[in-house]
């Protein structure tokens, strides 16, 4: 029996009884995983079950708003990129180098037996490139396909939902008020602008972004850059596939004490 919290995470693989038993089977696996990753203090958000399942609730809405024809199994591929991507935080050397976690994770999965029987090889072929190029400096148009393969689009769009989950719960006020002075300059900013955002919701092709204050200079300055380089990167291979490119807009909304 489906739970309802996964019917609605994953309502669109439902009448797929072959791709539902493998993700949910991925998500509890990988639920048992995250929470082990190292916090180091310069490492601004949080990476843990939250995350996974907020960039499904993303790719989600981007299917519902923006007419997509993905099929099951790409969606499937795209599930499992949610709750694997950011596996390789495990390993305490991308602390001290970021950019270095998108390899260690496709080192993890394609080590873990566990993983591995759950995953078919075809599958795991085009995971790993989404993983490796879902962080915001690794380039997107560099993708080899082949006529008919779709791996770019579903790489720019994983892109796109892994970058909006953006907002307090992810740098709780709570938390940062009792760390704040441990961190460095730009780990407070990190932690600031995220608490700026109230909500991110896709309703295709807007991004919308809901903020206390639309002029926070902590906002400006790390989240609108990276926020808007995601949706460039991602909008050129999106256009490809015939879809408008995203577009960031800002809406201001109530309070959010930090």
């Amino acid at each position: 029996m489906i739970s309802p919290d996964n019917e609605s995470k994953y309502g669109i693989l439902c009448d797929h009884p072959e791709y539902i038993g493998r993700v949910i089977s991925i998500e509890r696996y990988a639920s048992g995983m995250l929470p082990f990753i190292p916090r180091g203090l310069p490492v601004y958000q949080s990476h843990g079950i939250c995350h996974s399942k907020a960039i499904i609730r993303y790719i989600n809405q981007f299917i519902r708003t923006s007419g997509s024809d993905l099929n099951p199994g790409e969606i499937f591929i795209l599930c499992l990129a949610a709750w694997l991507h950011d596996l390789g935080y495990l390993n305490p050397m991308s602390i001290q180098d970021r950019k270095k976690h998108s390899e260690f994770s496709v080192e993890i999965i394609r080590s873990d037996p566990v993983i591995l029987d759950l995953i078919k090889e075809e599958e795991l072929f085009i995971l790993s490139i989404i993983i490796r190029l879902h962080d915001t400096h690794a380039n997107l148009s560099g993708i080899d396909y082949e006529k008919g393969d779709r791996t770019p689009l579903l790489a720019a769009l994983f892109r796109l939902a892994d970058s909006l989950d953006l907002g307090s719960d992810r740098c709780p006020g709570y938390v940062y008020n009792q760390i704040r002075d441990f961190l460095d300059e730009r780990s407070r900013q990190h932690w600031r602008a995220h608490n700026n955002i109230h909500e991110c919701t896709i309703d295709y092709p807007y991004i919308r972004i809901f903020v206390s204050d639309i002029q926070d200079r902590d906002f400006k300055r790390t989240i609108i850059p990276h926020l808007e380089d995601d949706c460039c990167s991602s909008g050129r291979i999106l256009e490809q596939y015939g879809f408008v490119h995203p577009v960031p807009v800002y809406q201001k909304t109530g309070n959010i004490k930090l």
